[in-house]
């Protein structure tokens, strides 16, 4: 296990099986059509996110190819325990509690395609979920997921009450004002509530929302994170959990979010096969 970032946690990990299941998830899903993930796009910018995530069946990889399954559940036994143990090591400041859970510790399974231009604002996942494992199934892909810090909180003052049709023009100016300089940003939907997520071409993230002329700005710095192809990549949620407390942990919780950065500029869609650790 290869550690990536420390606030929070994130590592990378190698294993021989990889390179296998990576193969075979290729050739079972070629042949499979995927679904759109689910989400309800609002289309303000032009966006939809059901145009750039799309999420295969579980049931039909495993008909396509039973040694998926046999590969899927090696893994669960072997990696998802030491990523859990070594969490805990790092977390155990002396202050820590652990709870038991109440229903158990489930692992969920995802094989997601991104297409170019998806992306994932900054945000923590809800504080039942303590891993995302990610393993990119192409070599070059149109997103990455990683870590960023939340820095540059500001409002600004519209001169009449922001309409939709004027929400990125007016945003953007602000945010170039706030800077001092002129980054490019590319707009997109934030799929969890109103507000929309400014990119740059380096990964920083803008998330504004706003109240009739008053309009919020979260700036984000992207924390690049060095994972190689054929690597897994976990990252422990920073949200508190359920599970154990410290104050290590809540100090981790306090400065970092996870999302996921599209190219701009990208390769056509990539598969992913993502496993959320509950």
């Amino acid at each position: 296990m290869r550690e990536l970032s420390s606030k929070p946690l994130a590592w990378a990990h190698s294993d021989f099986c990889y390179s296998d299941l990576i193969d075979r998830l290729n050739h079972a899903i070629g042949s499979l059509k995927p679904k759109p993930f689910g989400f309800n796009p609002v289309n303000r910018s032009g966006f939809s996110a059901e145009d750039k995530r799309s999420i295969f069946s579980m049931s039909e990889i495993f008909e396509c190819d039973a040694e998926i399954r046999k590969l899927l559940l090696a893994w669960a036994r072997d990696c998802v325990p030491s990523c859990l143990a070594q969490l805990f090591r790092e977390m155990d400041d002396g202050t820590m509690t652990v709870a038991t859970p109440p229903f158990g510790i489930t692992l969920r399974i995802r094989v997601i395609e991104d297409a170019p231009g998806y992306s994932l604002p900054p945000h923590r996942d809800s504080s039942d979920t303590l891993f995302a494992f990610i393993l990119q199934l192409a070599d070059q892909n149109p997103t990455t997921s990683g870590f960023a810090k939340r820095e540059n909180k500001f409002k600004f003052q519209a001169p009449y009450e922001i309409k939709r049709a004027d929400f990125n023009k007016i945003a953007e100016q602000a945010i170039k004002e706030y800077l001092n300089y002129r980054p490019e940003i590319f707009w997109s939907e934030n799929q969890f509530n109103e507000t929309l997520v400014g990119w740059e071409e380096n990964g920083n993230a803008w998330l504004v929302g706003a109240s009739g002329r008053v309009g919020m700005v979260q700036g984000f710095i992207e924390e690049k994170l060095d994972v190689q192809f054929l690597e897994l990549l976990a990252l422990h949620n920073p949200e508190k959990s359920f599970l154990f407390d410290s104050e290590k942990s809540r100090l981790h919780a306090s400065i970092s979010s996870h999302g996921v950065y599209p190219r701009i500029s990208a390769p056509p869609p990539t598969r992913t096969a993502r496993s959320t650790r509950k």
